[in-house]
């Protein structure tokens, strides 16, 4: 994690796996994703989907709050993946049942001034 005074660099852990006929692209620890026919569209969606996010967030001055709702803690650090799977009913099911891919990737988030 990189923080300057206007930004957070995050490294995001992100599941891609296919599901009828769509790539998926999962967030765990934002419950966010993106979907497209292939996985360049996918990841053009999640980005659409984080962009909407923080704008929303940033705009509403609630990315704190809702960081810590998703179980971030209070230095932007990303809850456990385990911690996750306890909660999060959507990616259990992923787990269980999806062939699926684990990757991370860093993410420029603007902080509030």
């Amino acid at each position: 994690m990189t923080a300057t005074l206007n930004s957070l660099e995050l490294k995001i852990v992100l599941l891609s796996f296919k599901e009828d006929n769509n790539f998926i692209l999962y967030a765990p620890t934002l419950d966010l994703s993106g979907y497209g026919e292939d996985e360049v569209a996918a990841e053009a969606s999640f980005k659409e989907s984080l962009f909407e996010f923080l704008n929303f967030t940033n705009k509403n001055r609630t990315l704190d709050a809702e960081l810590k709702r998703l179980g971030w803690e209070n230095d932007f650090k990303p809850p456990f993946l385990d911690d996750v799977l306890q909660k999060n009913t959507y990616l259990a099911e992923i787990v269980r049942e999806k062939d699926f891919r684990k990757t991370e990737k860093t993410f420029i988030i603007p902080l509030n001034q």
